[in-house]
């Protein structure tokens, strides 16, 4: 029962706390209906205010706003600022209406004009956002003086690289407002301007060049002065005439570059010096190396004409005229002392000492004078040295054409002497100028000509003298060194008088000596007939030249007869041919045989390489007589071979007792008689009779031969092999560019006078 009661009394208070609730709640809810249309003709009041803002910002935006055009940037950045502010405003405003249509439950209303003023006050801020950015650097840079803005040109540059690249990517509304216009021609100027500032800080340029610079922009000012900022460098103007900046500045580095080769040149030739070397045994000093000193003075002399075409040399020109003329100067000088040099230096020898200085006493003279003159000029240089100022010596300068001149004529002199010389004994054309003066200045020690034989003879290596009187000479000495051929003159050589003259006794004597040998020799061929028993003994008692005539003498007289009596007698050829074979069989044993030293062993090679050709020739004409294609001694497949005959009723130019003949084809060749020595000889081919038939018909009808071929196939050869064959000397000239008329002129005059043969090698 009490617990009812409990609830009876909860339940009572309850209910009267419900009823006071809800007369509470009801009179609250009629002071909210009273305030809400309170609100709601505030809200609606508030709306129509943000209304006219929202079009008084429009409006002020379109008409007065930063994208008006004429309008400064500066008063631009200003209504920018306003325009901002004046947003704000009406965007707070705008949110307080916004709320309040959310809180009643009204419906939003939409506001265009002002989110079009918003999207535009943004797209302006961009442009102005960096061309704020642009003005604080600018206005920050603007005091610093040139050297400074040298020092952080490469932040500068870095800063408005980055400001331009904002610029370009700027949407392309705003191009067209003349903020943007502006912005972005400061921009680029002041790119312009920054290379041209950094071109200016080179090194290389000069107060002259700022003195263009001044000239160029009609302003006087000092670059050195604290006022020299980069405020006042950009109302230069610089960017409009930046072509001509760097032109000046192109030009400066030009000149820079000029200038420092002219140093490095003068620096060169104030130092470079002459080497010297005392002359031989005399204490005169003499130019070395002057080649690469004419080849450096050469390359300097270019060096400095190509400056001087240069329109930049202008601050140098007059230095580097003064050291070309300088440098020509001394390039001439130095071209005439190299020639007086050469000249006195082969001249030298010959006219202080020796036979030429007695024979030629009026130049030895003029050289005397000349000599004198040459030993205190270089004696002078030397203790100068220096390239430059030695050939700018007057004293050198005025001397060296005189001396040329004097030395010409004694070179002229000697030339005339040496020609007079060499028409003497024609084999001297065939020597040097310097290898012949060697030979006359010792004419008169006979002696002295043994280290020269070889020059003018075949294979006369030296000879003997008497040794009671060396102006005798009884014995020649063939080359090959060890067991070389030796044998005596016909009768002894007086190597007295003129070295000329008892040369050319020497060269008769020894033809008369040679031929003699060959008399003995045909003598015993055709007195033995092809005796194989007595060909040992014989080989070995003659010298290689006349041993091997003497196996030639043999096959032509045995093969003639065979052919002659063929008709006779019809086992000639075969008698014939097994003769030679057998005569062969023999000369080759000899081979396999110790024959002591090389000279002989290449003797008997020789005999067997000709008279395999030989035996060849024979069997040849056995084949061609059993087929009865030839029928005596007058056919072409025999006459075309070179024969060798003795003829002991005949003569010929070195005397008339007997002559030794060599036939090819139709014509008759006279042995020269010229001493060959032991040497080797061509194996003969097809290839090689041609060419002997073609020369010989061509020396029958007095015409030269030019045989012509690849390289390496025995053309020179084939010609030294027939002079050989005909026993005369043949002079191998090896040709070149380097050739005169003169030096070809000498050779002729030596063949014609000495009628010895001439090979030109390599004659194209």
């Amino acid at each position: 029962t009490s617990r009812r009661k409990s609830e009876v009394d909860k339940r009572t208070v309850l209910e009267s706390g419900w009823r006071k609730m809800v007369a509470t709640a009801s009179v609250r809810a009629e002071e909210m209906s009273n305030k809400q249309h309170v609100q709601k003709k505030n809200l609606k009041v508030s709306k129509t205010v943000l209304r006219k803002e929202v079009d008084k910002l429009r409006d002020n935006w379109i008409n007065a706003g930063p994208g008006v055009p004429g309008v400064d940037p500066e008063v631009a950045l200003d209504r920018l600022r306003f325009a901002k502010d004046h947003l704000a405003q009406c965007v707070r405003k705008y949110e307080m209406a916004h709320n309040g249509e959310e809180l009643f439950a009204l419906p939003f209303s939409e506001y265009p004009e002002l989110a079009q003023t918003e999207k535009d006050i943004k797209l302006f801020d961009q442009l102005f956002s960096l061309y704020t950015d642009v003005k604080e650097n600018m206005n920050e840079w603007n005091l610093l003086q040139f050297a400074a803005i040298v020092e952080g040109m490469e932040d500068m540059t870095a800063t408005m690289d980055n400001f331009a690249l904002r610029c370009k990517k700027m949407p392309g509304r705003l191009r067209a407002f003349d903020a943007y216009k502006n912005l972005n021609k400061r921009i680029e100027d002041f790119q312009i301007v920054l290379p041209l500032l950094q071109e200016l800080a080179k090194p290389s340029v000069m107060i002259r060049h700022w003195d263009e610079l001044r000239a160029l922009v009609k302003n006087d000012f000092d670059q050195e002065s604290a006022d020299f900022t980069l405020e006042f460098i950009i109302s230069l103007k610089l960017e409009n005439v930046a072509d001509e900046v760097l032109e000046i500045t192109d030009g400066a580095d030009k000149q820079l570059k000029i200038e420092q080769e002219i140093k490095e040149i003068t620096g060169i030739w104030e130092v470079r010096d002459f080497t010297f070397k005392d002359w031989k045994s005399r204490p005169i000093p003499t130019l070395q190396g002057t080649g690469i000193l004419t080849e450096e003075l050469e390359e300097s002399i270019m060096q400095m004409q190509t400056f001087l075409t240069m329109r930049h040399v202008a601050p140098f020109r007059e230095e580097a005229t003064e050291l070309l003329a300088n440098l020509n100067d001394a390039a001439d000088t130095l071209e005439q002392w190299v020639k007086v040099q050469l000249m006195w230096c082969s001249l030298e020898s010959v006219f202080t000492g020796g036979d030429i200085a007695k024979q030629l006493p009026m130049e030895a003279k003029k050289f005397s004078k000349v000599d004198k003159d040459w030993t205190k000029i270089m004696q002078v240089s030397q203790s100068t040295s220096l390239v430059v100022p030695c050939c700018q010596n007057e004293m050198l300068k005025a001397k060296l054409p005189e001396m040329y001149g004097e030395l010409e004529k004694c070179s002229k002199a000697l030339e005339g002497y040496l020609e007079q010389k060499r028409s003497k004994f024609p084999r001297f054309y065939f020597c040097s100028n310097s290898k012949l003066l060697q030979i006359l200045s010792q004419g008169s020690d006979p002696t002295t000509m043994n280290a020269h034989y070889e020059t003018v003879f075949d294979a006369l290596e030296k000879v003997d003298h008497d040794k009671k009187d060396k102006a005798i000479i009884r014995t020649i000495h063939g080359s090959g060194g060890v067991g070389h051929e030796e044998f005596p003159f016909i009768k002894p050589v007086p190597a007295s008088g003129n070295i000329e003259d008892w040369l050319t006794t020497l060269l008769h004597y020894m033809q008369l000596t040679v031929k003699a040998l060959c008399a003995t020799a045909g003598e015993y061929c055709a007195a033995t007939g092809v005796d194989i028993p007595g060909l040992r003994r014989f080989v070995d008692d003659s010298k290689a030249q006349i041993a091997l005539l003497g196996i030639q003498f043999m096959w032509t007289a045995d093969t003639q007869t065979a052919l002659e009596e063929c008709k006779r007698k019809k086992s000639g050829m075969k008698e014939c041919n097994a003769r030679q074979n057998n005569l062969l069989l023999e000369l080759s044993s000899w081979c396999l045989q110790d024959l002591g030293t090389k000279v002989n062993r290449k003797k008997i090679e020789t005999l067997v390489t000709i008279h395999v050709h030989q035996k060849d020739v024979t069997t040849e004409m056995f084949q061609l007589y059993k087929k009865k294609l030839i029928h005596d001694a007058n056919d072409f497949e025999w006459t075309k071979q070179a024969r060798f005959y003795w003829r002991p009723q005949a003569s010929d130019d070195c005397s008339p007792d007997g002559s030794v003949v060599i036939a090819i084809t139709n014509f008759d060749f006279a042995y020269s008689y010229e001493y060959l020595g032991s040497k080797e000889r061509l194996v003969v081919t097809p290839l090689t009779d041609r060419c002997y038939i073609t020369l010989a018909q061509a020396l029958g009808m007095s015409f030269g031969g030019a045989p012509a071929g690849p390289a390496g196939t025995g053309k020179t050869e084939t010609t030294k092999d027939l002079g050989a064959s005909l026993g005369i000397f043949v002079v191998v000239t090896n040709c070149g560019d380097q050739m005169s008329y003169k030096d070809c002129a000498k050779i002729f005059k030596g063949l014609c006078q000495s009628g010895i043969w001439g090979c030109f090698d390599e004659f194209n």
